[in-house]
């Protein structure tokens, strides 16, 4: 195999990695980034419900289901370590949800849990009606009636993790203007190849 063949293979899977990189790097960023939904159920601190792992993550149509057994059920939702729900412009997050229901806030376990708002069935509330600028735990009470079936919650005012920078992605263009400064050396390479033979 001659030098020309073997630059011709390394110019293609050149291109093709740096095409890859273009493709995949803001994928692998944007997940590493917080969300806007719940992390997790806090099952030392929720009782009397059913499918808790159902309200993680964005709404999909399945519950987690909280009801009254032998006492007011209730489950309390982790939204993420730095991805706190925090008092920004108009409404902070969005309870999507069916029945009647209580909503308590806090940014530590082992506080008391701050009552927040009564809700009914899909809607949105804002912190500034509490001492809180920023909430980490939100639970869900049973208020009454049938069951609560708790999709999801939503934030609109969040943090996004400090910690974590998101990975500028390789550009298009950026892609092409190498792709062709490698083409430009092969290039020349096989002239002064082909004028000294």
């Amino acid at each position: 195999m001659n030098f020309s063949c073997k630059f011709r293979i390394a110019l293609f899977f050149f291109i093709v990695f740096s095409l890859a990189a273009v493709v995949l790097i803001p994928v692998v960023s944007n997940n590493h980034l917080g969300d806007a939904y719940a992390n997790s159920v806090v099952t030392g601190y929720s009782h009397y419900y059913s499918n808790g792992d159902n309200a993680i993550g964005p709404p999909d149509g399945n519950y987690a289901t909280i009801s009254f057994s032998y006492s007011i059920g209730y489950l309390t939702l982790d939204m993420g370590e730095n991805e706190s729900i925090i008092d920004g412009e108009g409404d902070d997050f969005l309870v999507i949800a069916q029945g009647n229901y209580t909503i308590w806030v806090e940014n530590y376990l082992s506080q008391p849990m701050v009552m927040l708002s009564t809700g009914l069935n899909n809607q949105s509330y804002d912190l500034t009606t509490t001492e809180f600028n920023e909430v980490r735990y939100i639970r869900i009470e049973y208020g009454g009636g049938v069951s609560v079936l708790l999709d999801a919650i939503e934030a609109f005012n969040y943090n996004i993790p400090e910690d974590i920078e998101p990975t500028t992605p390789v550009s298009v263009g950026s892609f092409f203007i190498i792709s062709g400064l490698f083409y430009a050396i092969f290039v020349l390479i096989r002239k002064k190849k082909s004028i000294s033979n």
